[in-house]
């Protein structure tokens, strides 16, 4: 499957996404041929994926709605003009943002995060001097913390939903990686 992969994007046949697919039939046909995969097999596995993949969308849909409220309310932007009232450092305004950001986290998906934090803290922080690097690194951190964090955490969710295991257990693994991550 790896000689699939790299053969077909190293040749410039395929794109990564084509080589992705073209290793999944390759594994489904070495799966029939070896008599490993039987057709009750399959379709319990097609039904897995499609309740997993189900889940994922609903809930990446609802953050997504989620997104779109915020900043047709102007949520975000009054949270930004309430930051700038409150103080003149450049570190206090930072700590604000990732707070604000990893409330967001708990709440929005990866994508609405980004479209609403970006063009909205993006000019506020290099407005105080805060590189734009340092800033998209902070969001990125942010997200992740939001992706590993309940209740919307998508990849807490993706988990449970492949692994069968309880989100509770999930959630406790995670916690240990909080602190560093923040």
């Amino acid at each position: 499957t790896p000689v699939v992969i790299l053969r077909g994007m190293t040749t410039g046949l395929v794109t990564p996404t084509e080589a992705s697919v073209l290793a999944v039939l390759y594994t489904l046909l070495l799966g029939i041929l070896h008599g490993e995969i039987g057709w009750e097999r399959l379709l319990r596995g097609f039904e897995d994926t499609a309740r997993a993949t189900a889940l994922i969308m609903f809930i990446t849909a609802v953050g997504t709605v989620m997104g779109f409220v915020m900043t047709s309310e102007r949520a975000a932007a009054g949270m930004a003009q309430w930051m700038v009232s409150f103080t003149d450092s450049k570190v206090l305004v930072l700590a604000l943002v990732v707070l604000v950001l990893l409330i967001m986290g708990i709440f929005l998906e990866a994508i609405p995060i980004m479209l609403i934090a970006v063009p909205l803290f993006g000019p506020l922080l290099v407005g105080y001097g805060v590189d734009p690097i340092h800033f998209g690194v902070i969001l990125t951190f942010a997200i992740l913390l939001g992706i590993v964090h309940p209740p919307v955490g998508l990849g807490i969710f993706a988990v449970c939903a492949i692994t069968g295991l309880r989100m509770e257990g999930v959630v406790r693994a995670t916690l240990l990686f909080y602190p560093v991550l923040i």
